[in-house]
């Protein structure tokens, strides 16, 4: 190469799939970023866990009904 010539730089590599997710995640685990904690005050969180020791009444259904349809026809609205 000549003096003074710029050098060839390697290409930068591409993200693999799922590579910002997984950034995500870890930085969700680590709390890195993490805001601080707010507290739930008075009537808001009395109220809030009425309704966490409610939830426990209701047995867990085995299956969910759902209203999902199986098929779907040609018309492309799906119906």
């Amino acid at each position: 190469l000549p003096a003074g010539a710029p050098l060839a730089q390697p290409l930068p590599t591409r993200p693999q799939i799922g590579d910002t997710t997984r950034a995500l995640l870890q930085l969700q685990a680590s709390g890195a970023s993490a805001g601080p904690r707010l507290p739930i005050l008075g009537d808001q969180a009395s109220l809030s866990y009425a309704r966490y020791l409610e939830s426990f009444t209701h047995p867990i259904p085995e299956f969910l009904d759902t209203s999902v349809r199986k098929q779907v026809t040609g018309d492309g609205n799906g119906e």
